[in-house]
């Protein structure tokens, strides 16, 4: 088809004269949009496009007006998220405003619980009497955990500080950024506008994650009155105090259950583990372990028996559940349900075992309770019972070594000892032993206290520590130990 000069001719001059009225409107547009920032915002992103189209486009087909819509959308959609970001700041502002007074408030009781602990040994170095200078121990050990704890609160203090840095330090990143992609906006440079806008995306994305880190860090340490209350541990004789030495295996249930236990105290989401395992040759301790763990954590403790009847263990253990839920509901506190001689409450092969190991996969989630489960033969329990998600604590609990044997001497003799006795030299050698045999722990306390009770002795020396040590002997046997080491590969492979 041709078309005739003439009559391009006549629509060239048709465009050209309406493309002049156009051009008329446009300008008239731009001077009513200086009437806002808004309106200025909107107009230089839209003229920053137009070199994307050509003359007819732009003037002609609506493309100026198609921009200029979406220019609209996209500050519209801008100022919102702006809108968010001042709201979202606001909040976490205020959060960290009132964790601050909180931790103002704790710093202020616990520098008042250390002024009173100043006085008391004040009171305490004047008096030489040997019962004062037991009790003069027992509150340098709080101070130093009140010390301890001090240097814990100023952490959790610099972490929210570090935080809030962060959050400065990005936005005055991101207000620079913006300031470089609107230059590069008016100088209509969009490769340079797309390089600051991935620039910016990468930099607000490095400081969020830095920021959630700290946050994290901080979470750890936040819950300064559940610290504050276990300053008392070493003073009353419950929860741990109860148990001398073993450092590490405390350590490892506070980390790992009490944590999350103390969180869900506070009223976070927690996962607490399903089930703790504690075994070892006989006379260890694990049963005092389960009762001491309830008790520093303010848990409630009960104590399911064996029946000797599996659908009756289940039907229990489902029971005490039940009520352990309803309690948490009233109260928020957790239930430790403790077993003994699991190996005897579901060993393997027994009709129990497909039940529990349904039950086991959701009793944290599903009851707010955990199992405390003890046993001198984890080899008689089945594997499946032991996998993670049932039983995700698993300790094993050894004879004492060296320290551990120090300390509970020490725990147990103190009240008994005169001015000969040397508890390391004790300690090395009720450990002498092994790997031939050992001392248990249960043996261990009824070196001091069996034999002051048969002699009838207020005081006790040295050698009478030997002596005792002596006509006792361990009791825990070489094959108790070997069958000890292939318990913990039994453990370890489940």
């Amino acid at each position: 088809m041709r078309i005739s000069p003439i009559a391009t001719q006549t629509n060239y001059a048709t465009l050209k004269n309406h493309a002049k009225s156009n051009k008329h409107s446009i300008q008239n547009k731009y001077i009513n949009f200086q009437g806002s920032a808004y309106e200025e915002e909107v107009e230089n992103i839209t003229q920053s496009k137009r070199d994307n189209y050509n003359w007819f486009q732009w003037n002609l087909g609506g493309a100026e007006e198609k921009e200029r819509q979406k220019a609209k959308k996209e500050l519209d959609k801008k100022h919102e998220e702006d809108k968010l970001k001042r709201v979202e700041a606001e909040a976490i502002n205020k959060v960290n405003g009132d964790r601050m007074r909180e931790l103002q408030e704790f710093t202020r009781k616990l520098e008042e619980q250390q002024r009173k602990n100043d006085d008391l040994l004040d009171q305490y170095k004047k008096d030489h009497n040997e019962t004062i200078a037991i009790q003069k121990e027992a509150f340098e050990a709080q101070k130093a955990a009140a010390d301890s704890l001090k240097a814990q609160l100023a952490d959790y203090k610099k972490l929210l500080q570090e935080q809030e840095e962060l959050r400065v330090k990005k936005e005055q990143e991101t207000a620079e950024l913006i300031k470089k992609m609107e230059e590069a906006r008016e100088k209509r440079d969009q490769k340079m506008e797309e390089r600051f806008e991935k620039e910016l995306q990468r930099m607000q994305k490095m400081y969020e994650e830095q920021i959630k880190a700290k946050a994290q860090q901080a979470e750890k340490v936040r819950n300064v009155e559940e610290i504050f209350k276990k300053m008392n541990e070493v003073n009353e004789n419950k929860g741990f105090g109860r148990i001398a030495g073993y450092r590490k295996e405390k350590d490892i249930l506070m980390n790992y259950v009490g944590s999350p236990i103390a969180l869900e105290k506070d009223g976070q989401k927690a996962e607490v583990p399903n089930g703790i395992l504690f075994f070892g040759p006989k006379g260890n301790g694990k049963t005092v372990f389960a009762e001491s763990f309830a008790q520093q954590l303010d848990c409630n403790l009960i104590k399911l028996e064996d029946t000797l009847d599996p659908a009756e263990n289940m039907r229990n253990l489902r029971m005490v559940a039940e009520n352990a839920q309803t309690k948490f509901e009233n109260s928020g506190i957790r239930t430790i349900i403790q077993i003994d001689e699991f190996d005897d409450f579901a060993p393997k092969g027994s009709r129990i075992v497909g039940p529990l190991k349904s039950f086991m996969d959701k009793v944290s989630k599903n009851f707010h309770c955990t199992i405390f489960a003890t046993t001198n033969f984890p080899e008689k329990i089945d594997d499946i019972l032991l996998r993670s998600g049932r039983f995700e604590v698993k300790v094993p609990i050894a004879p004492a070594d060296t320290q551990n044997a120090l300390a509970i001497l020490k725990y147990y003799g103190k009240g008994f000892a005169d001015s000969t006795v040397n508890f390391e030299k004790l300690a090395e050698k009720v450990t002498s032993t092994l790997p031939e045999a050992a001392f248990s722990n249960d043996r261990l306390k009824h070196v001091i206290c069996s034999y002051a009770k048969e002699h009838n002795l207020t005081k006790m020396s040295q050698n009478d520590f030997l002596q005792s040590i002596k006509e006792l002997g361990p009791d825990i046997k070489k094959d108790a130990l070997e069958l000890f080491k292939t318990q913990i590969q039994y453990v370890k492979r489940a």
